[in-house]
């Protein structure tokens, strides 16, 4: 059986991203900090969204890539890109996400967010890319609602980019 999951496959981890982060020196999330991690990650939600709805190539989305993802979520993307090539699969649909920073660190080196997402693809399905078959994994054996975990990192020159994301197949939200 395929197990894929229309907003991505990046494999559950037994350590989160929070791991990485440092405690949070205040308690309070600067506002225009923290919309500018949940903007990094809109945009690469969506170019994640476009590249494996086959609307895109990865090839095609570089640069733009480069601008909002870093480190391990680089590799994640490919990965997930190879896989559904390699099943010969594309969703069809969009996921939708509700993003929100639940913890800051703007005194760390590199300066860190946390961000925590319910993802949501009842609104896709996984199809082989030939023949438009279903092959998404029914609701009754993967939530179609789960919850996702990144890290951002405030680059040198003041950008947010996302540098890991962990997706909870087993918490629904």
């Amino acid at each position: 059986m395929l197990v894929l999951l229309a907003g991505g496959c990046a494999e559950e981890s037994s350590q989160s991203p929070s791991e990485g982060a440092t405690a949070d020196s205040s308690p309070a999330i600067d506002p225009v900090e923290a919309e500018a991690v949940i903007d990094a990650y809109r945009t690469w939600r969506r170019i994640q969204d476009e590249v494996l709805t086959g609307q895109r190539d990865i090839e095609d989305v570089q640069t733009e890539l480069d601008a909002v993802v870093t480190g391990q979520a680089v590799d994640d993307l490919q990965e997930s890109m190879d896989l559904y090539t390699q099943h010969g699969v594309v969703v069809q649909g969009r996921s939708s996400i509700s993003p929100e920073v639940t913890a800051m660190n703007l005194d760390g080196v590199p300066p860190t967010a946390i961000l925590t997402d319910c993802l949501d693809t009842s609104n896709t399905d996984i199809v082989d890319a030939e023949t438009g078959e279903s092959r998404k994994v029914s609701s009754e054996v993967q939530s179609e609602r789960v919850v996702v975990t990144a890290q951002a990192e405030k680059t040198s020159d003041g950008r947010w980019a996302i540098s890991e994301v962990t997706t909870d197949f087993d918490r629904s939200c």
